[in-house]
Order: C-alpha cells, then sequence, then structure tokens
C-alpha cells in the first residue's frame, strides 16, 4: 500500500480521490475525509474485511480549477479560496515563489499536457496563469472540479494587463540565464504568443479577446459547474456556489496594479543587483 497524500487538516465535508482494488477489480471513488479516515484505520488494523481491499492513494486533489485571465482580481480570488478552505491555492505567484515546478509547465507548453497531479499536489484549487491557460484540460482531467471564471470590464482589464503583465513579460530578452528567465519565456509563449498573437498594444483585439474568452467558457462549461464571477460581488456568490458559510472577514482585495508594479520592481532589482527605479 502506497499512500501520496492525506491530509486530515482538510475540513470533513470535502472529499478525497481514491483507488480501491479488490481483486482483479479497480474503481476510481470520492469518499467524505471521515470515511476515509475511518477506512485507513480499518485497513491499517486489517479489520472488517480490510485485508482483502488495497488503497492504493489517498490524495487531496484539485476541487476549484479558475479559468478566469490574469488581472481579474485572481490573486483576491486566491485569497478568498484559501480563506474558505480551499487553499492551498495555486497562482503565478507560487511559480515565483517556488520554481522548481516550473517543468511541468514547460512541458505542458511544449505538449498540451502534463502530470497534472504531480504538479498540483499538495493544492486544492488553482486560479490565474499559467493554470488558466489550461481551464479546459484541467476542467476534463478534474471532471469534479467546480470551474470559477473571475471577470472584470474588458476595457478596465485590458488597461490593468497593459501596465502590468505585459510590461513584465516583454523583459525577458534582458534576463540573464537561468530559472528566472525560463520562467519568463514560458510565461511569454502561453500569454503573449498563443493568448493574445503578441497583440499586446491592439486595444480593440485584446477587448475581443478577452470576451471571447468568456463566452467560450461559459459555453463549454455545464452552468451548474460555472460560476461567472466578479470579485466586486464580494463573498455571497462565491460562498453560495462552493456551499460555505459567508466568512465575517471582509472579502480580500490585494494586487492592485500599484502593488504588481512594485513586486515586479523588486524581482528585477534581485536579478540586476541594484537599487532604485527600474523602468
Amino acid at each position: 500500500m502506497g499512500i501520496k497524500r492525506f491530509d486530515q487538516t482538510t475540513k470533513p465535508t470535502r472529499s478525497l480521490d481514491a483507488t480501491l482494488i479488490g481483486g482483479k477489480r479497480k474503481a476510481k471513488v470520492q469518499i467524505t475525509l471521515d470515511f476515509a479516515q475511518d477506512l485507513f484505520i480499518q485497513f491499517s488494523r486489517g479489520m472488517n474485511g480490510a485485508k482483502s481491499l488495497t488503497l492504493e492513494h489517498f490524495t487531496v486533489t484539485i476541487k476549484i480549477i479558475g479559468a478566469g485571465f490574469g488581472r481579474t482580481a485572481t490573486k483576491s480570488l486566491k485569497a478568498a479560496l484559501e480563506q474558505l478552505g480551499f487553499g492551498p491555492c495555486y497562482h503565478m505567484i507560487e511559480l515565483h515563489q517556488n520554481p522548481e515546478r516550473l517543468s511541468y509547465w514547460q512541458e505542458a507548453a511544449a505538449t498540451g499536457g502534463t502530470d497534472w497531479n504531480a504538479l498540483f499536489e499538495g493544492y486544492n484549487a488553482c486560479v490565474d496563469w499559467p493554470a488558466a491557460h489550461y481551464w479546459r484540460e484541467l476542467a476534463e482531467f478534474y471532471p469534479n472540479a467546480k470551474i470559477l471564471l473571475s471577470v472584470r470590464s474588458a476595457e478596465s482589464w485590458v488597461k490593468s494587463i497593459q501596465s502590468t503583465i505585459f510590461k513584465s513579460l516583454r523583459t525577458y530578452p534582458d534576463m540573464p540565464p537561468g530559472i528566472h528567465r525560463d520562467r519568463s519565456v514560458m510565461n511569454y509563449e502561453i500569454i503573449a504568443k498563443r493568448t493574445f498573437d503578441e497583440r499586446l498594444d491592439d486595444t480593440d483585439y485584446l477587448i475581443t479577446a478577452f470576451n471571447n474568452h468568456t463566452a467560450e467558457v461559459q459555453r463549454s462549461i455545464a452552468p451548474e459547474r460555472l460560476l461567472t464571477y466578479d470579485g466586486a460581488q464580494g463573498w455571497e456568490p462565491l460562498s453560495k456556489f462552493l456551499d460555505v458559510a459567508i466568512p465575517d472577514e471582509p472579502y480580500p482585495f490585494t494586487n492592485t496594479t500599484a502593488d504588481f508594479q512594485e513586486r515586479a520592481q523588486e524581482r528585477a532589482r534581485e536579478l540586476t543587483g541594484t537599487t532604485g527605479s527600474i523602468n
């Protein structure tokens, strides 16, 4: 018996994916954490016929897939999901802070897929790029996951992304060789090239691309599985969709344009060893 992950801190209303093997038969199932814990105890003690049942693995898996583009309040959404008990939540910032999983994203960029379970091991949700680029693949791979399509007005989104992410994407040619440059090259490939055809200054094109993406996700995902969500709506629609209580704390609003730009400046200073403002 091998156990990839068994997280006893997960809320008991949550579920785990498990593969159960009995003789020559194998079945993939979802079970509540309470039942999983009881089954695990019985198995380990050889009780109630558990000797005839092999537990191939327990793994906490992705329950929430964010399909919204970056700069649709995805960092706030990450914080909100974690506050609601669906954390950790994978976000672009994870790739900056923990770059050791970059190779999975590079493989996905090259082939269209990767070992999603290994990539997201330890995470219960994902939002923002690069994951949002693969919303269709992830929705198929995790058929029980709910889909969150974060949105805002297309016009305000264009203004925000052109002054933040697009500026950062253009810096990779000046970066020294290494993992930070490799990460930026991967991001440029899937965001600038594949999503926006490198038309990063074409406002009309970007607005159309944003609206088309929203429509495509809404057309492709069953209504009961999808929430189209603007962070300005606060806790209520999100909590209702996820069937959890509304927190007493205010909804977390983070990562303004100024916040993003300051982090970009800090990363640039770290890479170049300079101080002061970098334009």
